[in-house]
């Protein structure tokens, strides 16, 4: 199909077309935790016995780190989806 063919009213949207004009094109990022507190068999934490499944993280710097890297980048996020597990929310 040509681009130069005439335009009417009824013409169909095409998929490109249905994409709004924005200046930012939507992106998906996905993150992983940092290191699981349990890979050291020394490691213990305060509600192990509790919840042995649910370990924090060992590092915060990486994820600190990480994160003031996308800032500088200027990465901005509408939405966050995380798991409910402490060491997802910790990062």
């Amino acid at each position: 199909p040509s681009a130069s063919s005439s335009s009417s009213s009824s013409a169909k949207p095409t998929a490109k077309s249905a994409i709004p004009n924005t200046t930012q094109k939507p992106l998906l990022v996905v993150m992983r935790h940092s290191v699981r507190k349990d890979k050291d068999p020394k490691c213990s934490w305060s509600d192990k016995n509790l919840r042995p499944y649910d370990t924090p993280i060992s590092d915060f710097k990486l994820p600190a780190d990480q994160a003031e890297v996308m800032r500088q980048r200027g990465f901005g996020f509408d939405l966050i989806l995380s798991s409910p597990f402490r060491r997802c929310l910790q990062v």
